[in-house]
């Protein structure tokens, strides 16, 4: 089993492993330095690096990660908190800056129309759900047509709404029509993101029927955009996954691997930037990969390319 998930790289976990095997065995000081502050290696009287018992080491470093995890949750926990009552006191008159970028609609029927206009021709859509959707409101349809235009979803759902037989099939429905889903058993608190430029969060958190608010605020956004990462990367899957990539996956894959600029690989495509841009984030995300080049080593580990 791999050693990554505890902070210790690839190369670094093959010259410890080599330690293990050959103790005379000549490592390159950057690795020995680097397992030295993990406290896989320990440097002996004459400079010589020895390799630390692997029981004691690796308990080491699962607690230090836990505690890491630990910190991360709770900062993540507490941006769920603060954002919407945070954004519910900024002005909203008409005249103040602020105003253009923060708009207030009260009531949930004008925000639930709000948002299906401002979704009607997005590349992408990030959401969090804790409540059961409205099945009565035509929104599987609405879904499946924007997954024809080539929309992206990613979705995060609380694991309550799987209980629900009807809930339940209409998950299952778009998720493999190609909505992606996770579950979490994780307090949500409901957020739409639309291509990473216009957010709505609930004016009052926990009320869904207060309304909600439409936010621009670029840094604003990005903060909404990063606890929905964070909260995808801590959620499972709603089922397995298909082993290997989509056809639309390995197409981006492919470009990323051809193409430097993304114009250059949208082209290619036959589709806009911003789909474009809207499929690696969404491969990404199936990756749980950082960065491009991220994806790319994962998708070389996986065997899609």
């Amino acid at each position: 089993m791999s050693m990554r998930g505890l902070g210790v790289a690839a190369d670094d976990e093959l010259a410890y492993r080599t330690l293990l095997r050959d103790p005379a065995a000549d490592l390159p000081p950057e690795s020995v330095r680097r397992l030295t502050v993990l406290g896989l290696v320990t440097v002996t009287a004459d400079g010589m690096p020895a390799a630390a018992d692997p029981r004691t080491a690796i308990e080491r470093l699962i607690g230090r990660r836990l505690g890491e995890l630990d910190e991360e949750i709770a900062q993540i926990h507490g941006a769920r908190t603060s954002v919407s009552s945070l954004l519910a006191e900024l002005p909203t008159a008409d005249e103040s800056d602020t105003a253009e970028q923060i708009e207030r609609i009260d009531g949930r029927p004008a925000a639930q129309q709000r948002i299906w206009q401002t979704t009607q021709d997005a590349d992408e859509i990030l959401a969090m759900h804790r409540d059961r959707p409205d099945l009565a409101s035509g929104i599987l349809e609405r879904t499946l047509l924007g997954l024809e235009r080539g929309t992206a979803y990613r979705t995060i759902v609380h694991r309550d709404m799987m209980a629900v037989p009807a809930i339940a099939e209409y998950l299952l429905t778009i998720h493999r029509a190609g909505d992606r889903h996770r579950i979490t058993g994780d307090e949500l608190h409901p957020l739409i993101v639309v291509d990473r430029a216009v957010a709505f969060v609930p004016i009052t958190p926990g009320e869904a029927e207060s309304g909600a608010l439409m936010v621009r605020q670029p840094g604003m956004v990005a903060i909404l955009v990063d606890l929905f990462e964070h909260t995808w990367r801590r959620s499972a899957e709603l089922e397995p996954e298909p082993a290997g990539p989509t056809e639309s996956e390995l197409a981006v894959l492919q470009q990323l691997a051809v193409y430097a600029k993304d114009e250059a690989a949208a082209r290619a495509l036959g589709i806009s930037v911003r789909t474009f841009r809207a499929r690696v984030a969404a491969v990404m995300g199936r990756l749980g990969a950082a960065n491009r080049f991220q994806a790319g080593v994962r998708a070389k580990q996986r065997g899609w390319i």
